[in-house]
């Protein structure tokens, strides 16, 4: 039994309502959440209300985009039967808490995009939907097999399948049109096609123009620029979802979708907890990007993301260019060496003995000590060096092993304070007062400092702290031509006559 494409377009309807309703549902939730909250008195009501408020915005804030925006059926676990799934720019569930919308950075949404339909996998249906806000205008079938029993969408009754049923040769084969009738006598009917003929026809077919993406992208030429989460390829996908712990550079001409790719990733990033959104910082070349930033982030889900300008991360202006020649070097490849080297030459552990106190009684040796409110916590020299060995010698980079360092060390102070006050140990919030103690953060700057700008050294001949060692060597300049009858002895250079130097005439005046 085959389904028309306006039967289908009214079961997805019923689904996108339904969706719709859920999400809206939810949201009002949210936003009674805040305002019960507010009624919370002190700064632990100030700071509810302010999480409560956040949140609402962040799931609400879809503005002019579409909730959904595919269907996939498959199979919940392997071996079941497909059911649908939709895919949206939010995650959605119904009274019940059963899922109604998958997040697309969700694992589940992330296998079903990169699935093609030369390898589906266990999608049996992936259809692009075309919905301008809540109201379904198209869609696309990217993979369509045949069920084995017709697949109701979601938030509507059971009722003809709206996945079209191929029809069946008498050898159990796909038929690639309609049945042929008997042909009549005397009338001569082109042969069959054969299985090579019909392989053919399914590549052209796979070939076929994408309506939705052409639509997308003719939508999309304005001076507005807008996400790419509805028309996202596979190759994009595999971009935005890479190893968070690898850099990613993505090249390419101007409207290739690099800035789309990159936020896209942000997004990601920040759902699957691979980040914070507050610990991601957006530079941009100027604002009218930063405002593309603004609007594109909010419609994904993600706020609080830090945005600057690229001339804003420094104060003034450039105060000249380099040479050629300096442009050589800092281009090299070993510069990613030198530059290495100078960081790991802040690593400072014997900057420990001016932050230890005396031994306090015969036996003991010097230690670190940290106050914690009205506790004096003591950790011994001895346990401080060999937390900053297993930091500095463990894996990772220069900043990554740094943070390391500064959670054992508070991680030892917090064993400290268990023995000492066992119930303010089991604090909330002790931990992030350690963290942000004075003499923590005294700690691990004197004996790792940050990486950060330094006072440009002399020369080259400057001490191993100020970098002198970390750089390679290089070819010298040319000798400079000498003089006619000049000689210079083996090893030295020749020596320069300086000018003598000019006097100022007096200005006073002689006694007459």
């Amino acid at each position: 039994m085959s389904t028309t494409r306006d039967e289908i377009l009214v079961g997805e309807q019923r689904a996108v309502d339904h969706a719709y309703d859920c999400y809206a549902a939810k949201l009002a939730e949210l936003r009674s959440g805040s305002t019960v909250v507010a009624s919370a008195s002190g700064k632990d009501g100030i700071a509810n209300r302010a999480e409560a408020k956040a949140r609402a915005e962040a799931y609400g804030g879809l503005g002019d985009e579409a909730l959904v925006f595919a269907r996939v059926d498959a199979p919940e676990d392997p071996g079941q039967e497909p059911r649908p799934w939709y895919i949206g720019r939010r995650g959605v569930r119904d009274a019940s808490n059963e899922p109604v919308v998958l997040l697309w950075t969700s694992p589940l949404a992330k296998k079903w995009i990169e699935a093609g339909p030369e390898s589906p996998g266990e999608v049996v249906l992936r259809r692009r939907l075309r919905c301008v806000r809540r109201v379904v205008e198209g869609y696309f079938d990217e993979i369509a097999l045949a069920p084995s029993r017709p697949v109701s969408p979601v938030g509507t009754v059971a009722g003809p399948s709206v996945v079209p049923e191929p029809e069946r040769t008498a050898d159990g084969g796909e038929a690639e049109g309609p049945a042929e009738s008997p042909a009549p006598e005397g009338e001569v009917r082109p042969p069959s096609p054969s299985p090579g003929d019909v392989a053919r026809r399914r590549r052209r077919k796979a070939f076929q123009v994408d309506d939705l993406l052409l639509r997308e992208l003719q939508r999309s030429r304005g001076r507005r620029m807008r996400d790419i989460v509805e028309t996202i390829r596979r190759d994009q996908m595999e971009l935005v979802t890479g190893s968070p712990s690898d850099i990613l550079v993505v090249q390419g001409g101007p409207g290739t979708g690099k800035s789309a790719v990159g936020l896209h990733r942000v997004t990601w990033l920040v759902d699957n907890e691979h980040f914070k959104a507050q610990d991601i910082l957006v530079i941009g070349p100027h604002q009218r990007f930063l405002d593309y930033v603004g609007r594109v982030l909010p419609t994904l889900g993600t706020r609080d993301v830090n945005v600057v300008r690229l001339d804003r991360l420094w104060e003034g202006g450039a105060t000249g260019d380099d040479s050629p020649r300096a442009r050589l070097v800092k281009s090299d490849d070993r510069m990613a060496a030198v530059l290495r080297r100078r960081v790991e030459h802040d690593y400072r552990p014997e900057a420990l003995d001016g932050l230890t106190t005396a031994p306090s009684f015969e036996g003991d040796e010097p230690a670190v000590v940290v106050t914690a409110g009205s506790t004096t916590l003591r950790v011994p020299k001895s346990e401080v060096l060999t937390l900053l060995g297993r930091a500095h010698g463990g894996a990772g980079p220069f900043r990554e092993r740094r943070d390391r360092f500064r959670g054992l060390f508070v991680d030892r102070l917090l064993r400290e304070l268990a023995d000492i006050a066992p119930r303010r140990g089991q604090a909330d919030t002790i931990r992030r007062d350690l963290e942000r103690n004075r003499r923590v953060e005294r700690l691990v700057e004197r004996v790792w400092p940050s990486p950060g700008p330094r006072p440009r050294p002399a020369g080259r001949s400057a001490s191993p702290r100020h970098g002198g060692s970390c750089w390679p060597a290089s070819p010298q300049p040319p000798p400079q031509p000498q003089p006619p009858g000049r000689t210079t002895a083996p090893g030295r250079t020749p020596a320069t006559r300086s000018p003598p130097p000019r006097t100022k005439p007096s200005s006073r005046k002689k006694d007459r």
